[in-house]
């Protein structure tokens, strides 16, 4: 009985230990458990090239937070505007007796762009009510002059806060071209020993900064030229080859083995280097209408303050002069020794 009461006991023993365990574990839990960190406000939208910088204050601070456009109608932001961010201004020292403000909106400077223009076609701020040191300011589309949102004291105007803001030009359409030289070419002739460098030259939308753009060029096989399944282009097709790409930054220099830069042998047929080149340039030579053989496409990405706000690609076509190809004779043998008349 003695053994069964001890048993029962250790069991009773364990049990409040694993709980008292169990609690302990919870409040370390609970103590020590760090909040995952808030990313900070950022007036930089992948959707706009609104952006809010260079802040003044004399006796009043500006605080600014982006609001997502999914939270524009709770927040009273029209759903057209491109984007939107809340302005909290605050007094010092902040038991001041009034705390009233006005707030305004105007360019920076009277240039060209502005003539005839509206600065309330562009931005706008609003505040949540009479003399409140909150506003809503919307960015309605691009503009061309750098705008001025000001916050003021309406008892003591000469303390205020004010931001400019500015907004980052977009791409709209990237030129590209090829340079053989000092000269524009859409030929690329294979294995001469040019250097050829393409030039992307991007057109911007109306905006008050440039971003920077990095650029990576593609060249590659047109897909339609070479592609088996393009009925009217089969005469472009090699068996046994992949169409592959010739990626660089800046320049290349046409050699012959850029060619097995562009095909490479994918298991089909056993290709020497020679049969693929022989291959490479009767397939050239066909001549199909479309002549377009092959692609050169530049890759952008367009960044502001080091974050990316765009990105995109554009591309010409090429075709191939071939004449500086061929696999040289190295000499000629007989396969009989001697002959007997």
């Amino acid at each position: 009985m003695e053994k069964k009461n001890d048993k029962i006991k250790w069991i009773v023993t364990f049990v409040l230990i694993a709980v008292l365990l169990l609690g302990f574990i919870g409040m370390s839990v609970k103590l020590f458990q760090k909040d995952k960190p808030v990313a900070g406000n950022t007036n930089n939208s992948a959707q706009s090239g609104f952006i809010m910088s260079e802040t003044e204050e004399t006796g009043i601070t500006l605080m600014s937070a982006t609001i997502a456009e999914e939270e524009f109608t709770p927040n009273g932001v029209s759903p057209l505007a491109e984007s939107a961010v809340t302005l909290t201004a605050t007094i010092t020292p902040n038991d001041a007796t009034y705390q009233e403000v006005d707030w305004a909106v105007s360019f920076l400077s009277l240039s060209s762009w502005v003539s005839g223009k509206n600065v309330s076609d562009y931005v706008t701020v609003a505040p949540t009510s009479d003399g409140a040191l909150t506003a809503t300011a919307e960015c309605k589309q691009a503009f061309g002059e750098p705008v001025v949102i000001t916050v003021r004291s309406r008892k003591y105007p000469e303390l205020f806060a004010s931001c400019i803001c500015n907004y980052v030009k977009r791409v709209e359409s990237v030129d590209l071209k090829l340079m053989k030289g000092k000269n524009i070419t859409t030929t690329l002739a294979l294995g001469d020993g040019s250097t050829y460098t393409p030039a992307a030259t991007p057109n911007f939308s109306v905006g008050t900064v440039t971003p920077q753009i990095t650029t990576d060029y593609v060249l590659e096989l047109n897909s339609n030229y070479w592609s088996k399944g393009n009925t009217s282009n089969t005469a472009g097709f090699m068996y046994g080859v992949n169409v592959s790409e010739y990626r660089f930054e800046q320049s290349f220099t046409s050699t012959q083995d850029l060619i097995f830069e562009l095909i490479t042998p994918n298991g089909g047929m056993k290709w020497t280097n020679g049969q693929m080149l022989n291959q490479f340039i009767a397939c050239v030579n066909k001549g199909l209408p479309d002549n377009n053989q092959a692609v050169l496409r530049a890759v952008y990405s367009v960044t502001y303050n080091g974050a990316e706000i765009e990105s995109g690609s554009t591309k010409i076509n090429l075709s191939f002069d071939v004449s500086n190809l061929e696999i040289a004779v190295s000499g000629v043998n007989v396969d009989t020794p001697s002959i007997t008349w």
